[in-house]
């Protein structure tokens, strides 16, 4: 039985292990479109949140409060709110999205490296952001 039993672990362990990067989202977070950063930023602030980064002066701020993160942006205002994603490979999360045939809103090169970001929209036209940094 205790054969078994470890035989069971090291088989869910080694499964985690050699996950694929296509399937680990990463952190999560909800971008806002707002009308005035100064005075959604302090709104914000006053709930707990704290500024992790961003640059207000050019209407973008990204706040946290534990794991909770909330970025707050002024270009979403005419648009739909955004679920954000962070993920390590974003290149790995758009070919396992394509072959699932999804349509993208914004798509990278997969030949090159580093920091980038792809959109996809679900059918209310909610964006779906998954942004390597």
């Amino acid at each position: 039985m205790l054969k078994i039993l470890i035989t069971l672990v090291l088989l869910l362990v080694g499964n985690s292990v050699i996950a694929s990067n296509a399937d680990e989202f990463g952190q999560f977070s909800v971008s806002l479109g707002i009308k005035d950063i100064k005075v959604s930023k302090a709104f914000y602030e006053k709930l707990g949140f704290k500024q992790v980064t961003g640059e207000p002066a050019k209407g973008w701020v990204i706040l946290q409060k534990g794991d909770v993160v909330i970025g707050l942006f002024t270009e979403f205002k005419n648009g739909p709110t955004s679920l954000t994603f962070n993920p390590k490979d974003v290149r790995a999360i758009q070919k396992a999205l394509k072959k699932k045939g999804f349509k993208f809103e914004r798509e990278i090169d997969e030949k090159k490296t580093g920091p980038d970001w792809i959109l996809i929209k679900d059918p209310d036209g909610n964006k779906i952001m998954f942004d390597q940094h």
